[in-house]
């Protein structure tokens, strides 16, 4: 099961994020499954030797589909996404590795000037609410979550089922035992 702000990741490589999206009632949504290393790839022939050593020490990662969790926030007062090698990095004061907590961020300090979430747009002061920063350290993005609550972590039995197309190629990703399906093309 995965935790914020542990300091011990399951996972040698960071996690897939799956889907992410809010529903109706405002909760955000965000489906991860762990990474898994491969096995070692087979002898490359390459004609360099260099190349040779190189690949043949690389293991291949991959989304588990059985390790895959469904994290739901509640009542969040923002979410951002960025792509990893534009995120950015301050100081942050916290823990955990992939999946982390922080007390203290840029981002929670640019939080009044962000969302309406210490006053009314008129300027009342509203109840005073300890606000945390989540934050998910994916493949090939990083997740930014500030709330007043701890999200909800359900882990997901998933099933993925490869089907080909004539045209494209579909995988087609269902949640055991629900009628909601996700569908994600590849061309």
């Amino acid at each position: 099961m995965i935790e914020f702000g542990s300091d011990f990741d399951q996972s040698a490589a960071p996690p897939f994020i799956r889907h992410l999206w809010e529903s109706r009632a405002g909760a955000l949504h965000i489906m991860v499954s762990l990474a898994s290393v491969g096995e070692q790839g087979p002898e490359y022939g390459s004609k360099d030797p260099a190349v040779d050593a190189l690949l043949g020490r690389c293991r291949p990662v991959m989304a588990d589909a059985s390790c895959t969790y469904e994290i739901i926030f509640e009542d969040y007062v923002l979410f951002q996404t960025c792509s990893r090698p534009c995120a950015r990095w301050d100081e942050r004061i916290g823990t955990g590795k992939y999946f982390a907590v922080f007390s203290q961020s840029a981002l929670l300090a640019e939080l009044p000037q962000l969302a309406l979430c210490q006053k009314t747009w008129d300027g009342i002061p509203l109840p005073n609410k300890q606000y945390t920063h989540y934050g998910i350290f994916a493949q090939e993005r990083v997740v930014d979550i500030i709330t007043h609550k701890e999200p909800t972590i359900i882990k997901r039995n998933m099933v993925l089922k490869e089907k080909l197309d004539s045209r494209k190629r579909r995988f087609v990703i269902s949640r055991a035992g629900a009628k909601d399906r996700f569908i994600r093309h590849m061309l």
